[in-house]
């Protein structure tokens, strides 16, 4: 699953730590709008939890010690108690910094506001796991819509982008931030060409017949190979509720590993975060948008992003979502894959109401991750945010798509 922060210590975060000064500013606090976010938010939660069957809450790992069962509904009653204190303490607690007693609790709120929402996200890659027993599919989900039209077998394409300057990590108008996106900051991108959609199930099945390389964490052998079937039909996709044949033209989700040696057959390579941010955000005149698509984020989700789905769907489903330089969903339907080590920017400064968030992503080992998935929170698809992973961990939800630039343009294969 995505990694978004943690308490994990390590030598290289605590010396950045110990060399610095827990700045004391304070994130202003709507408190309507953060009560209202509270109550959506944890509306969410539980309605991921009615996801399982009642089976599900009794369930305990192979070779554990028998364990006495929770009484769910004394659980229930705690949490109600819980969700009215926390209602009122947002309403009504001293927040301010002058009189607080700790001079951080408005910005400490906030990031539990957003830390339920990421752990939404860690819920949902657990229960895709699960056994289809234990859940209950929606009573109107498809997982694999029918299509008016067999999908197209797609040659890569690719859009040049040119050099420009982007704008990495959050500004402090720009709202709350975790310190690992902090402070913002202008780089320059040299000019590379892009894939304008994400590797697909169809291209990287190419790349394992090729090489021989194994198949992908939710892939499943379909249990045998008709003649004259395609090389699709030898393989099934493991999605929430249910196995389905394997869409040739969703997104292929696999390791930062596999996504690299993709690349690398190809004779291309995963993207850094910098050029990222440049196909994402920038214009062709010059400037920055705060979206791909534009600078507002209202309503329905310009994406396949914020729960909208548990599945993903086509690469090329989303018109709406397409960056100023006609770049494909770089928001929305799987996280993508950077080349970029994850590691504080120059001038960083540990968040004073969680100094180690940052602590088990920064240790030299995670890969910087950007844009959403079907079940990333809107909340967390601004600009600015980073997530991270190790390169062989085996996410559900982190997609891909190449690069290359003048200085390392191979031949295509």
């Amino acid at each position: 699953m995505i990694r978004f922060g943690g308490r994990v210590s390590n030598v290289a975060y605590g010396a950045k730590l110990s060399r610095v000064k827990v700045s004391s500013g304070l994130v202003s606090l709507d408190r309507a709008a953060a009560v209202d976010r509270f109550r959506r938010s944890r509306a969410r939660t539980r309605a991921l939890f009615a996801l399982l069957d009642d089976a599900a809450f009794d369930e305990q790992p192979p070779g554990w010690p028998a364990q006495d069962v929770i009484q769910r509904d004394v659980v229930g009653r705690f949490g109600l108690a819980a969700d009215g204190a926390i209602e009122e303490a947002i309403l009504h607690a001293d927040l301010d910094s002058a009189n607080a007693a700790h001079p951080h609790l408005a910005e400490a709120l906030r990031s539990v506001l957003e830390r339920e929402e990421m752990h939404q996200e860690t819920l949902a890659c657990l229960w895709h796991e699960l056994p289809y027993a234990l859940k209950r599919k929606p009573e109107h989900y498809v997982t694999a819509p029918p299509r008016l039209k067999e999908p197209r077998t797609r040659a890569r394409e690719t859009v040049r982008i040119p050099a420009g300057e982007v704008t990495l990590g959050t500004a402090e108008h720009e709202g709350f931030s975790w310190d690992n996106e902090r402070p913002a900051h202008t780089v320059a991108v040299a000019a590379f060409d892009i894939d304008t959609c994400k590797v697909t199930n169809a291209e990287y099945l190419a790349f394992m017949d090729a090489t021989g390389a194994s198949a992908p964490h939710l892939w499943r052998p379909s249990g045998g190979h008709a003649e004259g079937e395609s090389a699709l039909g030898r393989w099934s996709w493991r999605g929430m509720f249910e196995t389905v044949p394997l869409p040739p033209d969703w997104p292929v989700y696999v390791t930062w590993s596999e996504a690299d040696a993709y690349a690398h057959w190809c004779g291309r390579r995963l993207p850094s975060e910098a050029e990222f941010h440049r196909a994402a955000f920038g214009m062709p005149g010059g400037g920055e948008r705060r979206y791909p698509w534009g600078d507002t984020l209202h309503g329905r989700a310009p994406g396949n992003f914020d729960f909208g789905r548990w599945d993903p769907t086509p690469v090329e489903a989303r018109p709406d979502a397409v960056s100023a330089f006609g770049v494909q969903e770089l928001v929305g339907n799987g996280w993508e894959w950077t080349s970029t080590i994850l590691g504080p920017f120059d001038g960083f400064v540990p968040m004073p109401s969680c100094p180690e968030y940052s602590a088990g992503l920064c240790d030299g080992v995670h890969y910087v991750l950007k844009g959403a998935s079907p079940v990333t929170a809107r909340s967390l698809v601004r600009r600015g945010f980073r997530g991270g992973e190790r390169p062989g961990a085996a996410s559900l939800y982190t997609a891909f798509r190449t690069v290359a630039s003048q200085s390392d343009l191979k031949v295509r294969i």
